[in-house]
């Protein structure tokens, strides 16, 4: 499909060119991701100043504390840039 072409889409048929291209190669997704963010990686570690785990390396991973185990201990939902990402892309197209 050349770009004229999906210039003329609807927005409903573009989330549906979207949708099915995710359930065919969900790697695409990544791509999309990857390429987006490539320029705002600072390295191996985050900066001083982000709020970012250690173990983050593009400096917008968060940790959230939400979920209790049965002995009422806290433990830490972590959740990638990527997968955030993903989700609230994923969120848009379906609504």
């Amino acid at each position: 499909m050349t770009g004229e072409k999906i210039s003329q889409l609807s927005a409903d048929d573009l989330r549906d060119m979207v949708l099915s291209m995710f359930d065919k190669d969900p790697s695409i997704m990544l791509n999309i991701v990857d390429r987006n963010s490539q320029t705002e990686i600072q390295g191996y570690h985050p900066r001083p100043e982000s709020n970012a785990p250690s173990w983050c390396v593009c400096t917008k991973c968060i940790e959230l504390r939400r979920r209790r185990n049965d002995a009422g201990k806290h433990h830490k939902i972590k959740h990638t840039h990527y997968q955030l990402v993903f989700l609230s892309v994923a969120f848009v197209f379906i609504n």
